[in-house]
């Protein structure tokens, strides 16, 4: 499935904040609390807001789903001068090696890790995991610090 993006200046904080509204009845079942550690200076990128979206989604379902219930998410957005970054952080059972080279691996289809990358990808950013088993996992994302006003 290619991934062809059309880019509007978007701020990625508002897309993260976004993703956790429509997660809360899911992080409501698992009793999971959320710490949100938002810059305030976060600028527009050009990115496809449905694409970007759609994968920032399938992160905070898969943190969600492999946290341990009633312990804390740490979402993290920041702006730096070299790239802007998502860091979305559980405790839970974390990933052995194996686990961590496996999870973007496969077709892109839809609700998948693979399909996270490839969103991401086509958005010349990289998206990647850390775990240790019995530790908890943190996803990043990055994107390049382009204008907004740049495609």
């Amino acid at each position: 499935m290619t991934v062809e993006p059309r880019p509007t200046p978007q701020r990625l904080d508002d897309l993260v904040r976004e993703c956790l509204k429509d997660a809360q009845r899911d992080l409501a079942e698992r009793s999971l609390a959320v710490t949100r550690q938002m810059a305030a200076d976060v600028p527009e990128l050009p990115i496809d807001p449905d694409l970007m979206k759609e994968a920032l989604a399938i992160l905070v379902r898969d943190v969600i789903r492999h946290a341990t219930p009633s312990t804390r998410l740490r979402v993290t957005v920041k702006a730096g001068r070299n790239a802007q970054m998502v860091a979305l952080k559980s405790a839970g059972t974390g990933l052995t090696d194996v686990q961590r080279e496996m999870l973007f691996t496969g077709e892109a289809r839809s609700g998948s890790l693979a399909r996270a990358r490839s969103i991401v990808d086509a958005h010349g950013g990289m998206l990647w995991a850390n775990g240790r088993p019995g530790r908890g996992m943190t996803y990043y994302l990055t994107l390049p610090p382009r204008e907004a006003g740049a495609a």
